[in-house]
């Protein structure tokens, strides 16, 4: 019997052996899975707040592979969710603002729908959940929500064109919920996207709300961009060239550099794209802009430049023989651009299963040993 009872004791060591090595892997998985930094800690934390720290989302069954369009407060917008998606996989929300500019709302929202095809390939890949919100535009009263201008600020500006930022919240904010009520681990940070007014847009929403943004790609930005400073070689800088008169605007300071500091930023335009450039009333004047440069491409080189030597998580690209287009290479550079922040090394399972699964694995190995040693002394 003794050398039976040594073996069954060297049985079970190997076993709880083999159950320490797997718990030990399967902690290092789930470590790794959540990048235990300062700013992902506060990210999945929000992301396991109960769905009711927003307004309250009407339920809606998510379809995904198909554009689902809804409307908050005045705004239409499209999200796609990619059937590539499985509900216990971590995923991001990335809003991509590059739509036509009309004043006909309707072939605005339809347009909104069609740049939602037009990325739903990489959604599918990258298991994104698209965003597009269609915002409006006025030529004759210069109202152009989508550059986030200064009489997007403007308490006279008419509530359709007023504080867009604000409204697309709301619109992010409701995706999360609608998608968090259907079992999708939805994180709280998002990533931009944008060329052209688009990259307007990403450039300046991101500096108004770096707290909700994972990454940002800016694609010309209409040759020159906000910078969050007041003055530039002696030069007053108010919005939107930067923020000499935030608070006559808003109300408040901006005070939120050290957020948007922390937000990579990927910034890039061709070295032929010189014809679009925002340099008109009520714009800056072309003189005021040449401050940073004499050329589109020229001035987003140097204001790349001027932010990555403040400390700002900036990488620049220009692109030869391009001019004021949407390129292929352009496109797979967001993406592994988006690819490098995110990090996906390996399939990026929701912390709380992941952990789940490594407790259900270990007690089954345990039964089936502890029943394998009976058999085998009986």
């Amino acid at each position: 019997m003794k050398p039976k009872t040594m073996y069954n004791k060297r049985s079970q060591l190997s076993h709880i052996l083999i159950i320490v090595i797997i718990l030990s892997f399967g902690t290092e998985l789930f470590i790794n899975n959540i990048n235990v930094n300062k700013e992902n800690r506060e990210e999945f934390t929000s992301l396991t707040k109960a769905s009711d720290i927003f307004f309250n989302a009407e339920e809606e069954t998510i379809i995904q592979g198909t554009p689902v369009m809804r409307t908050t407060d005045g705004y239409n917008w499209w999200y796609y969710v990619p059937n590539s998606l499985k509900k216990f996989e971590i995923c991001y929300i990335l809003l991509e603002q590059s739509h036509l500019q009309t004043e006909d709302y309707e072939y605005l929202t339809n347009d909104a729908q069609k740049n939602i095809i037009a990325w739903k390939s990489i959604a599918e890949e990258k298991k994104y959940i698209l965003l597009t919100v269609a915002l409006p535009r006025n030529f004759s009263h210069y109202y152009y929500p989508q550059a986030l201008d200064k009489n997007s600020f403007e308490p006279s500006t008419p509530e359709f064109y007023y504080r867009p930022d604000l409204k697309v919240n709301n619109i992010i904010s409701e995706l999360i919920q609608i998608l968090r009520n259907a079992e999708f681990f939805v994180m709280e940070k998002i990533l931009v996207a944008g060329f052209s007014a688009g990259g307007m847009w990403a450039n300046r929403y991101t500096i108004l709300h770096p707290e909700r943004v994972k990454a940002a790609a800016i694609g010309q930005a209409g040759g020159w961009l906000t910078i969050p400073i007041y003055e530039y070689n002696e030069t007053i800088l108010l919005w939107p060239m930067g923020i000499a008169n935030f608070k006559n605007l808003t109300g408040t300071e901006y005070n939120k550099q050290k957020l948007l500091k922390n937000v990579p930023q990927f910034i890039f335009i061709g070295d032929q794209d010189n014809s679009n450039t925002y340099a008109s009333e009520p714009w800056p004047t072309e003189d005021e802009i040449k401050i940073w440069g004499a050329t589109d491409p020229e001035r987003l080189e140097n204001q790349s430049l001027y932010l990555k030597n403040s400390g700002y998580n900036v990488k620049f690209k220009l692109y030869s023989g391009i001019g004021h287009t949407f390129t292929l290479e352009m496109k797979n550079d967001i993406i592994q651009f988006f690819d490098s922040v995110i990090n996906i090394s390996i399939p990026s399972y929701h912390p709380i299963i992941l952990l789940q699964m490594i407790i259900v694995l270990s007690i089954i190995l345990i039964i089936f040993f502890q029943k394998k040693i009976k058999i085998k002394f009986r």
